[in-house]
């Protein structure tokens, strides 16, 4: 069906044309794969260190753990699955990329030589970036232009490397949507993916259940790291900020991870109600809101500045699936990562507060974690693969 597709340069099908070339490549060099496979994970978890400047021991631990713990509909959706892996990991990837390079020039850590080069491989990158998944397409253009004003505002004038960015995103975005098949989208009997047609109340529904308990409340794990590194600062800081806000931070942390956990024990019950539905959005808005006010407390401006976009990040990246059907695990895939370099800029936080003994008792915990998580992959993907070799 690839090569089919292939033929007519993926007419009416969709305009992932970087996901789709590699998804192709990649099926049929299967002893290729597992090395490309590796390369892009360990990059993700390296990218995600640099932009919050944790490439240390704790902060390795701390990051394969939770990437490793991700949920399992994810997991299967993106990592183990090729497809899904072309088109949403190194999506990311690019995120990751484009993010880590902003980061530098609006630190001024960019350098001067060989600039032409630069930008123009930042154009490449940028169009190519935006021909893996829709939601991540108008996320970059949404991140991209935020940029060009921020740091124009910054510097009183135009970042050329954001023009490039910005520019490439553009032409990226309009290679992807002038596919045939997003015309046909508002169909309902034609194509996979579709615009909804939900009434209001549905779409809001929708929202607040499926899509806030994928993109967030279901992260039990990186939600409970938030809340403890939460805790842990709101103690450092209770002098500056005061016992009562400190208080209120280690509150609303607790009451995240009681409606987390709940949900969780009730997601098999046959008899929900409406109102029961709308918690995970809570639980969502709640979460995001902790985050928020939490960096208020921080010393550091452009790290209270990181925690600010990377909420927001998660809301960009989020909010346009409810106007389409289906959506699975895999779209919530670079939201996780998102989370990932929250957890990373609360450590760096911390760190500021001079907590060693912290330090000392996480890094053996989160690694016994990634080493438990490792070993039952294995398992299970040995099972799978002696079952596929029966078969076979």
């Amino acid at each position: 069906a690839g090569i089919d597709r292939l033929k007519v340069l993926f007419h009416d099908h969709n305009g992932r044309y970087a996901g789709d070339l590699i998804a192709i490549a990649l099926t049929r060099t299967p002893w290729l794969t597992p090395l490309v496979v590796s390369a892009a994970v360990t990059l993700t978890v390296f990218l995600v260190l640099e932009l919050t400047g944790q490439r240390t021991a704790l902060g390795y631990t701390v990051a394969v753990a939770l990437f490793l713990a991700m949920p399992l509909g994810q997991w299967r959706e993106t990592v183990a699955w090729v497809s899904g892996f072309s088109n949403y990991v190194l999506g990311t990837l690019c995120v990751l990329v484009f993010l880590r390079e902003t980061t530098h020039d609006w630190s001024g850590r960019l350098g001067h030589r060989r600039v032409a080069l630069r930008r123009c491989a930042i154009v490449v990158l940028a169009v190519v970036s935006a021909l893996f998944v829709e939601n991540l397409t108008l996320y970059l253009l949404v991140a991209a232009l935020t940029a060009l004003v921020a740091l124009r505002i910054r510097r009183g004038r135009l970042s050329w490397d954001a023009v490039c960015w910005f520019t490439g995103f553009v032409g990226g975005a309009a290679l992807m949507f002038s596919n045939g098949s997003y015309g046909q989208a508002q169909d309902a009997q034609r194509g996979f993916h579709r615009v909804s047609h939900a009434s209001a109340q549905a779409k809001l529904l929708k929202l607040s259940d499926e899509m806030s308990r994928e993109a967030i409340s279901g992260n039990l794990l990186v939600n409970v790291v938030i809340v403890l590194l939460v805790g842990l600062i709101a103690v450092a800081a209770a002098r500056r900020i005061g016992k009562a806000a400190a208080g209120a931070l280690i509150a609303v942390g607790t009451v995240v991870l009681g409606v987390g956990w709940t949900l969780r024990l009730a997601e098999n019950a046959t008899a929900v109600g409406t109102l029961w539905r709308y918690a995970p959005g809570v639980t969502a808005l709640l979460l995001i809101g902790l985050l928020c006010a939490t960096a208020t407390t921080f010393a550091d401006r452009d790290r209270r500045l990181a925690v600010f976009g990377c909420c927001a990040s998660i809301v960009v990246l989020t909010v346009p699936l409810v106007f389409v059907d289906p959506i699975g695990p895999r779209c919530f895939y670079c939201s996780y990562v998102v989370f990932l370099v929250i957890v990373g800029l609360l450590f760096g936080e911390l760190g500021g507060h001079r907590m060693p003994r912290v330090a000392r008792v996480v890094a053996p915990c989160a690694g016994a974690v990634g080493v438990a998580l490792l070993v039952g992959y294995f398992i299970v993907y040995s099972i799978v693969a002696g079952a596929a070799a029966r078969r076979i």
